[in-house]
């Protein structure tokens, strides 16, 4: 039988898609930092243009399941809590639009300016009323900006949840409008465009290939390629492997518990074999860049978590953090 083209070569080892494939929120960050540098540039040459709006419809899909991702996670911790109109429930929203918005636009420019004047303060300060002037205002001057669509989204859906009354929200806990299907098929696609994208841009600056990396966060992708990040859905009164994985000195680990109830994580020799030591993470909780031996015994490779609740199904993302 004849080897594979890839068996034994780097071939199939490629930075750039298991950066894109390490997390939804990388991918995101990848994509709309690309889909910018192609904005800034798209009047310069109609094969840039074409490739920007190639790129627009894959990226919205993508920074929507972020957006959906990250109102959802926070709606499902709040449980019956209106959390909307407090600073705590609002940082996520917030550093989202700005991260968004600083991917399109620097900072200090006339647009970014015009925008985000006045910095978090009138996202946090003030009145209910107060807060959501400042989202609607914000949602106002974004208008029909295409390249902030998706940001435009964001701030509509904060205002709306201002308004909201606690069994809406309790509502979010069990309707989960972006499926981890969805998802990982939005993140293929973006995967796909951005090469095409790079193709495209190799055509454009045969002369000149070192060009071609300005458009893409090469530091970004470096780091996120050595980030390895698994989300199980873990329910009631059991015990389920995370991933298995052999820890390497300089490794670290971040846990983030999405669900409602104490969820606790540990190292077995085996899938089925017990866990000697239970790391708890709380509900909502997340905890970074920790060192591994409080997981247990690093020389076993399987990275267990327990839901030792009998009415509470949970859900984790686990994060190896590269070296």
């Amino acid at each position: 039988m004849a080897k594979k083209a890839n068996t034994g070569s780097n071939l199939a080892k490629n930075p750039f898609k298991t950066a894109m494939q390490s997390a939804i929120n990388n991918a995101a960050t990848i994509s709309a930092y690309v889909l910018a540098a192609l904005y800034s540039l798209r009047l310069t040459d109609i094969r840039i243009l074409a490739l920007y709006n190639y790129l627009l419809t894959t990226d919205t899909a993508i920074q929507l399941d972020t957006v959906e991702l990250t109102a959802e996670t926070i709606q499902k911790i709040a449980a019956t809590k209106v959390i909307a109109t407090t600073q705590k429930g609002l940082q996520p929203f917030v550093k989202e639009i700005f991260r968004q918005i600083d991917n399109v636009y620097n900072e200090g420019t006339p647009n970014y300016n015009r925008l985000l004047i006045g910095g978090t303060k009138g996202f946090y300060g003030g009145s209910r009323n107060a807060i959501m002037t400042r989202f609607n205002a914000l949602v106002t001057a974004i208008g029909s900006d295409a390249s902030l669509a998706t940001t435009k989204v964001l701030a509509q859906t904060v205002a709306t949840n201002i308004l909201t009354n606690t069994s809406a929200q309790t509502g979010a806990k069990t309707t989960m409008s972006s499926t981890a299907g969805d998802v990982k098929t939005d993140v293929v696609n973006s995967t796909k465009a951005l090469w095409y994208v790079y193709g495209g841009l190799i055509q454009i600056f045969i002369n000149t290939p070192a060009t071609i990396l300005t458009f893409f966060p090469m530091t970004f992708i470096y780091f996120a390629s050595k980030i390895r990040t698994k989300t199980v859905v873990v329910p009631k009164a059991t015990i389920k492997k995370i991933l298995k994985h052999l820890f390497k000195v300089g490794e670290t680990v971040t846990i983030k518990n999405n669900g409602t109830g104490n969820l606790m994580v540990g190292l077995a020799l085996t899938a089925t074999s017990e866990v000697l030591i239970w790391y708890v993470i709380l509900p909502g909780e997340t905890v970074t860049n920790i060192n591994y031996n409080l997981l247990g015994n690093v020389t076993y490779p399987f990275v267990m978590v327990q839901n030792a609740s009998l009415t509470l199904s949970g859900n984790i993302t686990f994060t190896i953090n590269g070296i």
